[in-house]
């Protein structure tokens, strides 16, 4: 799916042009950055940034480019063994965790974080799933930046 038609799809859902979000929770936002890491066409997301969050686009920018430098697209099976090496216990899904351009930022939580994490609204950006379920995926993205 390219960029236009997963914004069109995700607006539809999401209503950007009648709702806003917070920055963390930018649907738009999110999904324009899921595909300048995947694609490295950065310029719709720093022009996006730059219109809706000037404040804070420098430091956006500085936390993408790490994300950028650690990601990496990887077999379900070398990130089963990532996962088991890191003891890796939650991921964070950008989009929708079954999206095979999904980003998966691995996290070593304690039990009450995992708790809390694995207690919140469905929804289909930032999802937090199970490590190991993802792994039975044949190929995935993982940022390993907050490793």
């Amino acid at each position: 799916m390219n960029l236009t038609q997963r914004l069109e799809i995700f607006g539809a859902f999401y209503r950007f042009d009648r709702n806003s979000y917070p920055f963390e929770k930018d649907v738009k936002r999110i999904i324009l950055r899921n595909d300048a890491l995947r694609t490295g066409k950065i310029d719709p997301y720093r022009e996006y940034l730059s219109e809706c969050y000037p404040e804070l686009e420098k430091k956006e920018m500085e936390r993408f480019h790490l994300s950028f430098i650690n990601l990496m697209q990887i077999s379900g099976v070398a990130a089963r063994e990532l996962f088991e090496d890191y003891q890796v216990n939650n991921t964070v899904c950008d989009i929708i965790w079954t999206d095979p351009e999904c980003i998966h930022l691995p996290q070593k939580l304690s039990d009450d974080d995992l708790c809390r994490a694995l207690q919140t609204d469905e929804e289909y950006v930032l999802q937090n799933v199970d490590p190991f379920i993802i792994s039975e995926k044949k190929e995935l993205w993982v940022d390993m930046s907050d490793l």
